[in-house]
């Protein structure tokens, strides 16, 4: 189908980019130059799925296709707008980074996701942004801490206490524009978080460093999720 290609394209185009931001360049010619392409193309895309629907519309009142095929074909149009909505937040993502010399420099906790697995897993999804035009690349790692209620009593579970893989030294980050790294954790049966404290611990330092506190409620994803992007 030539909406798969479109949004084929699309995304291979956003990988490209992607890769170029962790090599580092500094062209902001050329990031503002891949926007432009990645608008163009999901525009394109989401044209050719328009088109798909009233050809699926026609067909439907033309009683052309049949029961498998029509279900088939609503399947791919749930899929492929699905595909398109995450375009186009990846677009808003990268937006803002283009625009980040009117905030905050330096190496910041973009956000955070949290949505539940099998066993009563944790698995999260970090964002690490740095404004990178005038610093090296930013390396170093980074710890998580869960705060809540468990016996009844206030708590917090610190990095070593969540079941990880490396329970001491933490995760790894290294990048120069931004990183996404995804992680998983294990709380307590009886244990009912309220906040996530994450910790951005600089290479070569063990007290400097960023921290942000995310509220439980406003991180979780609802629903049993283990294919978190």
């Amino acid at each position: 189908m030539r909406v798969a290609v479109a949004v084929g394209v699309v995304i291979a185009l956003f990988v490209a980019w992607q890769v170029a931001y962790r090599l580092g360049g500094d062209d902001n010619a050329s990031l503002f130059s891949e926007r432009d392409a990645l608008r163009e193309k999901l525009f394109s895309a989401e044209s050719e799925l328009k088109v798909l629907r009233e050809r699926v519309a026609i067909l439907e009142r033309a009683d052309q296709i049949s029961g498998d095929a029509e279900t088939r074909t609503r399947q791919m149009l749930v899929e492929r707008d699905r595909q398109i909505a995450d375009l186009r937040g990846e677009l808003v993502f990268y937006e803002s980074l283009v625009a980040s010399g009117d905030g905050a420099g330096g190496l910041q906790v973009h956000s955070l996701e949290m949505a539940r697995a099998p066993g009563g897993v944790r698995r999260f999804v970090l964002t690490l942004t740095h404004d990178a035009r005038e610093a090296p690349e930013a390396h170093g790692r980074v710890r998580l801490s869960v705060e809540g209620v468990g016996n009844g009593k206030l708590r917090e579970l610190a990095w070593a206490q969540l079941g990880t893989v490396n329970p001491e030294a933490g995760l790894e980050y290294a990048f120069k524009y931004f990183q996404v790294v995804r992680g998983d954790i294990l709380l307590p049966a009886d244990f009912l978080p309220r906040r996530v404290r994450v910790r951005l611990v600089p290479a070569g330092s063990d007290t400097d460093g960023v921290e942000r506190t995310f509220e439980w409620v406003d991180i979780e994803r609802k629903g049993d999720t283990t294919n978190v992007q």
